[in-house]
């Protein structure tokens, strides 16, 4: 993404549905950068044939984006193709690119949502910001939007009117649907991590119930996509108010959280409501086409978001969650969240 940014010096706007459009787009004049040895700034707004790197403020060299071009094929099919999907693996022509360039990886130093930053030149307000971009990349598959951790474990209560089951009468490790089966009521207790639940209260007072209500049908395989369990909440209507003319109540608080989400929110790190990447959402095409949600444009970025995700199934050993805990009438089980793009 960094590569083809200083290559191509633009950012197109996309529609709801990730397709360009054409004409729509701010130019990129910088993109800066911090690594290890100190602060970067690749300076794209002269000539055409010349990108200028600068290194704490003083000129260090010049290289002609001619050589990035004429290797960016070779390092998308490789994105696309290479690798066996469970991590990083080695890109020759990037590794050469991003020692010509001066960087020490293709990955800056930073822990924040903004993976990258770049001055632009916005031409519906004739200014030129400094902003920070989140960005997410379609080449190696479906990427996730949030990820899983000991964090996002969901703790429910379950109640048996009779005598519990026994666990070996249980077939699998998530029993959801086998614990209702067996007159267990489950409901919703807490967020394992009172940091991911304050950050969900952040977004919206009710978001922590919401969200809980939306794995709980997920893990009872009444649906997996954003926008399928998004109705299934609807129907529900756990807040037991009336929707009237405002059936969309609680899709418009899902997509608050998607958004939130994608720009500024993480799990383990308390969080005070403010958007990080304020300068919008990049996302690399599977054909390498790299297309922006601008600040302008997060209501589109929402109904991306919103249509383009689902929940899945991480790995229980590892997160401790799906096994039924407890004793006599009163139990608790832990279900996990995880958001993923479809595709």
């Amino acid at each position: 993404m960094f590569l083809k940014i200083l290559s191509e010096r633009k950012l197109f706007s996309a529609d709801e549905q990730l397709e360009k459009l054409p004409g729509v787009f701010c130019p990129v004049t910088q993109v800066l950068r911090k690594e290890k040895s100190g602060h970067y700034v690749f300076d794209v707004s002269g000539p055409p044939e010349t990108i200028l790197i600068l290194f704490e403020g003083s000129f260090l060299d010049s290289v002609n984006p001619k050589r990035i071009l004429d290797n960016l094929t070779v390092v998308r099919d490789a994105i696309k193709n290479g690798g066996d999907g469970k991590g990083s693996f080695a890109i020759p022509e990037t590794e050469e690119l991003m020692k010509m360039l001066h960087c020490a990886s293709i990955k800056p130093t930073s822990q924040k949502k903004a993976d990258i930053l770049l001055k632009i030149h916005d031409e519906r307000t004739g200014t030129s910001p400094t902003a920070g971009f989140s960005i997410k990349s379609r080449l190696g598959g479906a990427s996730t939007l949030l990820n899983a951790s000991g964090a996002t474990n969901f703790i429910y209560s379950v109640s048996f009117k009779g005598k519990a089951p026994d666990q070996s009468d249980f077939k699998e490790k998530i029993q959801v649907s086998e614990i209702e089966k067996t007159g267990g009521v489950i409901e919703f207790e807490r967020v394992e991590s009172n940091v991911f639940e304050m950050n969900l209260r952040e977004v919206d007072s009710s978001m922590h119930g919401i969200v809980a209500e939306m794995v709980l049908a997920f893990y009872e395989r009444k649906a997996s996509s954003i926008a399928d369990l998004s109705k299934i909440i609807t129907e529900k209507n756990p807040h037991n108010i009336n929707l009237g003319s405002h059936k969309d109540y609680y899709s418009i608080k899902i997509k608050n959280l998607l958004l939130h989400t994608a720009l500024g929110m993480l799990p383990n790190t308390p969080w005070d409501g403010s958007i990080e990447a304020l300068g919008g959402y990049i996302v690399a095409k599977e054909n390498g086409e790299i297309v922006c949600y601008h600040v302008y444009d997060f209501d589109k970025l929402k109904e991306y978001l919103f249509l383009h995700t689902k929940l899945e199934t991480p790995s229980t050993t590892r997160y401790g969650f799906g096994k039924l805990d407890g004793a006599n009438r009163k139990h608790f089980i832990k279900l996990n969240l995880q958001i993923r793009f479809t595709h």
